[in-house]
Formats: structure tokens, C-alpha cells, sequence
């Protein structure tokens, strides 16, 4: 983790209607509604992805494929990419998928 107190880690889970921001240490959760095609999951720092939510000032789309992988967030013709944190959820998913293509 950094020294810097706005950097903080924030996991995303995504699926059956909702979205769940939820602080990795068990410190908070929160739920909002959310539109998915499928289920998904991501661990993001925290003070970007409340950036991209204000620069964006209302209604996004999320494109993500794997945890370990970008998140796309784009709206209005614009688009911003954001890294995700290594988490033992997204190297789990690594190995396996690493494992399944032999």
C-alpha cells in the first residue's frame, strides 16, 4: 500500500443487477444498482475510479473481461483505461486461465 492517504484499494463486483464497492480490509460496502451482461470482479485504487466517476458526471459503461486485466470506462464518445491491483481473487484467475491454455 502507499503513503499517501488518497490512495486507497476498492473492490468491484459486478453481476445480478448490482454493483458492489466494497473496501478489501472488511471496512465498508457499498451497494448501487448497476445494469451487467454477466458477472465480473476487479480490485482498482480507489482515488482514480472516483476520478473517472467525476470526470464523467453521471452514467457510465464498464468493459471488463478479466480481474487481472483493464477496465475500460467510457461515456459520451470518451474513454479512460484503469490498471487494476493485483489481488489473490484476480492470481487465482490468472493461473487457472494460464493452466487452461496449457
Amino acid at each position: 500500500t502507499s503513503d499517501n492517504p488518497k490512495d486507497y484499494q476498492i473492490d468491484l463486483t459486478i453481476g445480478g443487477g448490482q454493483m458492489i464497492m466494497a473496501n478489501p480490509d472488511d471496512k465498508g460496502e457499498v451497494i448501487v444498482k448497476a445494469d451487467s451482461d454477466s458477472e465480473a470482479y476487479i480490485r482498482l485504487n480507489g482515488s482514480y475510479f472516483t476520478d473517472v466517476m467525476r470526470a464523467f458526471g453521471g452514467m457510465v459503461d464498464f468493459s471488463l473481461s478479466k480481474p487481472y486485466s483493464p477496465m475500460l470506462f467510457s461515456a459520451d464518445g470518451f474513454q479512460v483505461v484503469v490498471m487494476p491491483f493485483a489481488s489473490n481473487r484476480a492470481n487465482e484467475q490468472q493461473r487457472a486461465d494460464n493452466e487452461a491454455k496449457g
